[in-house]
């Protein structure tokens, strides 16, 4: 098998309302889906949506890469051990030095086709295994004034979500502490409460809100440092625990400096990392120490929440509720039947089945 050719196409997704994500306030969400097709008509999509702030590349270098990538990838051999994301896919693209949003959209478009070319779901051609879950359940994301939260988690609770994330480092420490205490009480310790900084605080802040909210049993609060390397004493200190996010996608590896006790989860961004295969390499790290791993996005299209959601299958991480409950802040999706959960929790297959029929209305072809 061979890729036999290529295809971009852009799409503009509307937020519900206005986000503010990663320091600035967004309406809309871009990006590119890459279709990769091979000789029987197969087609295989990925997603490329670098986001302001998140990732370095912008949407315009991003389409640059691409236009000088595609002659390179025509005709390129489609390997079935490019499933294993044992390296090979790595061997593939590390000499063209791509921007982490390009190579996620190549390797998810790549993985796609084979599946399709193959009648193997993604889940079970990564992992060669039938034994897989096929739900996955979601946290719900909520953020706003404590009254927003208070309306959004008890609706969120309606609907059957057991884990919520709340945004702080918005408000005072004050405030988002009370928040954080409101909602322990409403709910109780039924509910598992996450909580995500953005290193928003230095160190003492940090330590100011932990201790505040250490008897409030949240599971753990995501990059509360501007300064990861504090990590370790901030958990000392507070006895709250932290998880890891864009310290996972840093080149130095300090994750492996923290000591394995600290650390409530691996908050696992493909698209941010740039990489299945670093994704799961990072997945089976975490599963050898016992820490949990959360699958998460940076606000893409249903597309990739599905591939997420079969990543996440195939890691075994469906005990964990996964950030991927973003497809709510947009008004619609790209995909025909758009990415959802109910009562909280993903369908993986259906989700994944869904994903390969695109709604061409909200796509315009772009040039390469």
């Amino acid at each position: 098998m061979k890729i036999s050719n290529l295809r971009l196409f852009r799409y503009e997704l509307p937020f519900v309302k206005a986000l503010r994500m990663v320091g600035r306030e967004h309406i809309s969400r871009l990006g590119l889906i890459l279709c990769l097709q091979d000789d029987d008509n197969h087609d295989g999509f990925g997603e490329i949506a670098p986001l302001p702030g998140l990732h370095k590349e912008s949407l315009a270098q991003a389409i640059i890469q691409i236009r000088y990538l595609a002659p390179k990838l025509k005709n390129a051999p489609l390997k079935a051990e490019f499933a294993l994301l044992d390296g090979h896919l790595s061997h593939w693209l590390e000499p063209y030095r791509l921007f982490p949003s390009v190579r996620i959209g190549i390797e998810m478009a790549t993985l796609n086709l084979l599946s399709n070319a193959t009648g193997i779901s993604l889940c079970h051609m990564i992992t060669q295994s039938n034994s897989l879950s096929s739900y996955l359940p979601l946290n719900g994301l909520i953020s706003g004034t404590q009254q927003e939260i208070k309306v959004a988690s008890t609706e969120l609770l309606f609907e059957g979500y057991r884990t919520l994330k709340m945004k702080v480092g918005r408000q005072t420490i004050e405030e988002e502490a009370d928040t954080v205490r409101m909602l322990r009480r409403l709910f109780g310790r039924d509910v598992a409460i996450r909580l995500d900084a953005n290193r928003s605080w230095s160190f003492d802040r940090a330590i100011r809100f932990g201790e505040t909210i250490s008897d409030c049993n949240v599971a753990y609060i995501e990059e509360p440092l501007m300064d990861v390397s504090r990590a370790t004493i901030f958990v000392r200190k507070t006895g709250v625990k932290i998880a890891l996010d864009e310290t996972l996608a840093e080149p130095n590896a300090i994750y492996r400096e923290i000591p394995i006790e600290c650390i409530g989860a691996f908050v696992l961004k493909p698209g941010a990392l740039g990489s299945v295969e670093k994704t799961v390499e990072l997945a089976r790290y975490a599963s050898e120490y016992n820490i949990p791993v959360v699958l998460s996005s940076a606000f893409e299209s249903g597309l990739s929440l599905a591939f997420y959601s079969s990543l996440a299958a195939s890691l075994n991480a469906t005990e964990t509720a996964c950030g991927l409950d973003t497809y709510k802040f947009f008004k619609h999706d790209i995909l025909l039947s758009r990415f959802k959960a109910k009562k909280g929790i993903v369908n993986v297959p259906e989700a994944y089945q869904n994903s390969r029929h695109l709604d061409w209305t909200y796509l315009e072809e772009v040039p390469l």
